[in-house]
């Protein structure tokens, strides 16, 4: 019976170790999630099996543990990464020694004020286990709002190579002092010498720690507050835009008012000539002329027009017909920078699909709303080729610098609990590029800026 328990706890034990690996990889390291439900069902149970045969093959001990738990988390990150897979295998290395000294400190602490020496003991394991699924469980029930900040702060954020030759460093450094200090008792060091090393040790493990994890949060956030700066420069320029243009629309409206009473004065004496056909030439250019006084582009929301006339004046340059069909909802809950996203982005990637090739080129916005429900619906002409990755969509050969715009929609629709999809079908024998965003107006957005 206790062989079959030990095997259990080795099993748990491996869970335990692998699930801290992954976290301090993400939430340290940056390293991306399997965001596919069927692949991190297959990847666990493809663990778990590793882990039991291992278990077997080796008779139960926590080399075999260690072995396995180092295999899985280079799997994880050969599946997880796009590039650089073999060599981010090495990361097993510093972000074990992440997580040998926290663990280190629960014994060598002790140790160093009292001069107990707490490693082995069972009792204090499994509290140490205890506690731990503990807090993944609150983690996971609680943190949703952490994770959803997280996600938006680094999907802006790159690590530098300094950075993570930090991190590389600093984590091979908490290895070795970890292991030192678990090892203290086998260096045959006096026990003032080594209760005295032990307590350094634990400080400067501790210490490194949090400033690791400081450095790489003030970075995420420096990251993210520099790219809310850039949008909002852009939404006042085009804000600046949208109200020159409109200054110089009531200024067409001032002069054609101003002219108006002379332009009653020739109909009127064209009209006691009995010169019919005159009257209608002057009527039509009159017509004409009222029609170029409106150029704005208006569809309820201050925010959105200005976005919208800022591309409608960019569109007219290029020879591009823009069309706004449907009135946004008043008092909308979604945060101007989200609006800002969703339409500038939306617009940016019609605006630059209207190439050469396409012979009549226009951008089409739709815009639906039902009680909650606001559907945007954006259509241009293109060709076959200019769909290529539904997760990240961009027809730039630099697809590693371009083509976050389609993921700031994402993340941008998902904040209010929607959802962005396109795809391309045939009207009149042209293929037109259809973008849908689904949002629910009624459910504010849980992250502030």
């Amino acid at each position: 019976m206790s062989e079959i328990f030990q095997f259990v706890y080795y099993i748990v034990a491996e869970a335990e170790i692998l699930l801290a690996l992954i976290l301090i990889g993400r939430y340290v390291y940056l390293e991306p999630v399997l965001e596919n439900k069927k692949v991190r069902t297959g990847y666990v149970l493809l663990c778990l099996a590793a882990g039991a045969l291992i278990q077997i093959a080796a008779g139960g001990s926590e080399y075999a543990a260690v072995l396995s738990v180092s295999v899985c988390f280079c799997l994880y990150v050969v599946l997880t990464r796009k590039s650089h897979r073999l060599r981010g295998c090495f990361l097993v290395f510093p972000v074990y020694g992440m997580l040998v000294a926290p663990l280190a400190l629960i014994d060598c602490v002790p140790y160093a004020l009292t001069g107990v020496d707490l490693t082995g003991n069972q009792v204090l394991s499994f509290g140490t286990d205890g506690l731990f699924w503990l807090g993944v469980i609150l983690f996971y029930f609680f943190g949703k709002n952490f994770r959803e900040r997280f996600a938006m702060e680094i999907s802006h954020r790159k690590m530098g190579r300094w950075e993570r030759n930090f991190l590389h460093g600093a984590g091979l450094f908490l290895l070795t002092t970890g292991i030192l200090m678990l090892a203290v008792s086998e260096l045959e060091l006096p026990e003032g010498a080594a209760r005295m090393f032990v307590g350094l040790g634990s400080f400067s493990a501790a210490l490194l720690e949090v400033s690791l994890i400081a450095l790489v949060y003030q970075g995420n956030k420096k990251v993210y507050y520099q790219y809310l700066t850039a949008l909002n420069e852009h939404y006042l320029k085009a804000e600046v835009e949208h109200f020159r243009t409109y200054q110089e629309n009531i200024q067409d409206i001032r002069r054609f008012r101003h002219d108006i009473r002379n332009h009653f004065l020739c109909l009127k004496e064209l009209a006691d000539r009995g010169r019919t056909e005159k009257i209608r030439e002057y009527v039509s250019e009159l017509s004409q002329e009222l029609s170029q006084t409106d150029t704005l582009l208006h569809c309820g929301n201050e925010i959105v027009d200005a976005v919208i006339n800022e591309k409608h004046a960019v569109a007219q340059k290029r020879g591009v017909k823009l069309q706004v069909d449907g009135i946004l909802p008043g008092n909308l809950s979604i945060r101007p920078t989200d609006l800002c996203i969703l339409f500038a982005n939306a617009l940016d990637n019609a605006l630059e699909a209207q190439t050469d090739q396409i012979a009549g080129k226009w951008i089409r916005v739709k815009i639906r709303h039902q009680n909650d429900m606001l559907n945007l619906t954006f259509e241009n002409p293109t060709v076959e080729e200019a769909v290529k990755d539904k997760k990240r969509f961009t027809t730039k050969r630099d697809k590693k610098n371009h083509g976050f715009g389609m993921e700031n929609m994402r993340a941008a629709a998902e904040r209010y609990h929607g959802k962005v999809e396109f795809f391309v079908e045939e009207e009149e024998g042209v293929p037109v590029y259809h973008l849908n965003i689904l949002l629910f107006t009624t459910k504010r957005a849980p992250l502030t800026t």
